[in-house]
């Protein structure tokens, strides 16, 4: 498949996950740093493979759907399913959640003074 027309198939998964999103109830960033945080907690940086991730993910999205429902369920199955090749390029980066949800633009960008505590949180905690 050329990149033009990977492209132009990202572009519209992920317009028709954002417009099914934006007619339910479900918070699709909430969702997806949840499991996207959770895969974090599970793979510790040790990432296996883009199959591997995606099982693992789907597994989450399963448990998030017996607790939440199954149209939590379904929206986040489908936001995994057509984002894994970012997602997985992003965990295996060391990148966190909320970035890799911002990337797929399932989240907005924090304001810059928000981010910047953030940070600076984020290199205290390394440097201890």
């Amino acid at each position: 498949m050329s990149l033009s027309r990977f492209l132009a198939n990202f572009f519209i998964l992920t317009l028709f996950i954002q417009l099914t999103l934006a007619d339910s109830t479900v918070d699709a960033c909430k969702v997806c740093s949840f499991v996207l945080g959770g895969a974090i907690d599970h793979y510790q940086g040790n990432f296996m493979d883009e199959d591997d991730m995606r099982q693992q993910l789907s597994d989450l999205c399963t448990r998030l759907g017996n607790i939440d429902g199954a149209e939590v369920h379904q929206a986040c199955d489908s936001l995994v399913q057509a984002n894994i090749d970012q997602i997985y390029a992003d965990l295996t980066k060391g990148m966190s959640a909320i970035d890799t949800c911002i990337n797929i633009q399932l989240c907005k960008s924090p304001q810059p003074r928000v981010r910047s505590v953030n940070n600076r949180l984020i290199e205290t905690a390394k440097t201890q």
